[in-house]
């Protein structure tokens, strides 16, 4: 974890950015890096061409990011590194006890999981964090549909990278949960297409219930032409 923050540090330094934007730069990185859209307009090597040079340091903390998932995969059935890296960058600096935030452990979201058992079917979290009860979930059964919500932006991203990069099939929505348990601005459709980067990791989609761009119309459309071909 050490290494990957090393990088966002000097990718925050290189850009003259506040230190605090640095976990929420990286996220985005990594959600244009994955999105949908370039693997459906047949461009995606040139992308992955275009990040690599976009900013090296990002990039290499991706790399870095995919390795320690692999390892962690293999030994545990899952990680969570962006809620470790969340902890380690903004706990001790107030943000999440400023927003109420305070991630379950990762032993304990796998214990609560093997006691239930492994839920068939939709599974949701209306305040889903970094997505670990859902990645506790998803291992158990990963045949499921994988729903997390939070009023959160940076938690979402988190959330829904997390559960993209484990293999889940799913959405992260966000919004507040209780006020608006229906309407969301924007939110994230996992893995429903797939491409080998560098082994078979998955997609985002950028969804909305009440907004109509025309590019996430497009991208819909296109989607459900790729999945039907």
């Amino acid at each position: 974890m050490k290494r990957i923050i090393e990088e966002i540090e000097e990718s925050v330094r290189i850009h003259g950015h506040d230190g605090q934007q640095g976990l929420g730069m990286w996220l985005d990185y990594l959600v244009d890096m994955f999105d949908v859209k370039y693997i459906v307009n047949g461009t995606y090597d040139k992308h992955l061409e275009d990040k690599a040079k976009e900013d090296e340091h990002l990039f290499n903390a991706t790399i870095l990011w995919l390795e320690i998932v692999s390892k962690g995969i293999e030994s545990s059935g899952w990680i969570d590194v962006f809620g470790n890296i969340y902890e380690e960058m903004y706990q001790s600096k107030g943000k999440s006890s400023m927003l109420g935030q305070f991630f379950t452990p990762e032993g304990l979201c796998t214990i609560m999981e093997k006691i239930n058992g492994g839920i068939s079917g939709k599974t949701g979290d209306p305040a889903c964090g970094s997505g670990r009860t859902l990645l506790a979930a998803y291992t158990e059964n990963k045949s499921g549909y994988y729903v997390g919500e939070d009023i959160d932006g940076i938690s979402c991203k988190m959330c829904a990278l997390n559960l993209m990069v484990h293999g889940a099939r799913g959405r992260v929505i966000c919004h507040d949960t209780i006020a608006s348990p229906v309407y969301f601005n924007w939110g994230y459709e996992i893995n429903e297409v797939r491409y080998p980067i560098p082994t078979p990791f998955y997609s985002l989609r950028l969804i909305s219930n009440v907004r109509t761009d025309e590019e996430i119309v497009k991208i819909e459309s296109n989607v459900e032409q790729l999945k039907l071909s």
